[in-house]
């Protein structure tokens, strides 16, 4: 298999806000499912094609990139945030580079694919707070009576610049990031649910609060209906930043696509068993996709490309400049 379309077969990972809605999107559950990682060269949990190569060796082997072209390449999952996804903040590339081990920091940005009942976003801070405020918070109510609640609809865009309180309910979304799993909690108990004991709380409280932007953001971290602009045209800029770039691609007709890691929204691709939910790797051979039944949409993530960052600033959903207000 070389640099045409391959199908990518996702790792997975389960917390205690996952549920079972990842099924309507194509993924074998046992129980619940919280993340698939749709594209991922992240070390230990990598994706895979049909064949069961790791997505690293493939593009090392069949590509031709190494290890420095390879770095530039985002982390694409799905996410079903059935429950409470704790509040947590992901820290800067540069206070990365002071932590142990080799993750960078961790901008990230969100698609919301379905919104239940209960859908909640928590994003940032509603008022400035003092470090202090926030641990004496998290070791009391919690933070979310301090921070901005939005209602998520599908087809809105929410982005998390590095540094920004984040939590949520009863959502799937598509979120595409930096490589990397550096994540700071501000909660009482931890990603599966168990309680933590109060200096465990105490410790990670005040690491966060080290790490956490402590203004409210800037109002346009939330764009809401951005998919109602897609078309057939041209593509649609989604969200970027320095890291990563995505678009969405409508198509009605066969036609060649640029490389990068391609999600199924709506319909399919034909001759590649790519339904709702399906990654695929297209590379950079001119192979056309086709849509099945005359209609699907895709986004794209890739690393960062000039013409579209362009086009992601005109658009205000570029995240440089964007974690306060």
């Amino acid at each position: 298999m070389g640099q045409g379309i391959a199908p990518l077969t996702p790792a997975a990972r389960d917390y205690a806000f996952g549920g079972r809605r990842l099924e309507r999107y194509g993924k074998r559950l046992q129980e619940r499912t919280a993340e698939t990682w749709e594209f991922s060269l992240y070390p230990g949990r990598p994706s895979r094609l049909a064949d069961g190569e790791a997505l690293p060796d493939h593009l090392s082997r069949a590509w031709g990139w190494d290890a420095r072209a390879r770095a530039d390449l985002p982390l694409v999952k799905l996410l079903d945030i059935q429950g409470d996804l704790p509040v947590h903040c992901h820290p800067s590339d540069a206070q990365a580079h002071s932590l142990p081990g080799d993750d960078p920091g961790k901008d990230e940005a969100w698609l919301v694919l379905e919104a239940g009942p209960e859908a909640a976003v928590y994003l940032g801070f509603s008022h400035p707070m003092g470090e202090e405020d926030v641990v004496a918070a998290i070791r009391g109510e919690g933070l979310r009576p301090h921070m901005v609640r939005l209602v998520p609809r599908p087809g809105d865009v929410i982005m998390v610049p590095t540094g920004t309180a984040h939590a949520a309910r009863d959502i799937v979304i598509y979120e595409v990031q930096q490589t990397s799993d550096r994540s700071f909690l501000a909660e009482k108990v931890d990603l599966w649910g168990r309680t933590l004991d109060p200096e465990t709380v105490e410790r990670q409280g005040r690491e966060f609060a080290r790490h956490v932007r402590r203004a409210p953001p800037h109002a346009a971290l939330h764009a809401a209906g951005v998919l109602q602009a897609a078309s057939a045209e041209e593509p649609l800029p989604l969200v970027g930043c320095d890291h990563f770039g995505a678009e969405v691609w409508t198509l009605t007709a066969p036609r060649i696509l640029p490389p990068g890691a391609y999600t199924v929204l709506a319909g399919g691709v034909a001759g590649q068993d790519a339904g709702v939910g399906q990654t695929l790797l297209v590379g950079p051979d001119p192979t056309p996709l086709s849509p099945q039944g005359g209609f699907a949409r895709l986004v794209r993530a890739w690393a960062p490309d000039p013409g579209l960052a362009q086009r992601l600033r005109a658009a205000g959903r570029y995240l440089e400049g964007m974690g306060e207000g």
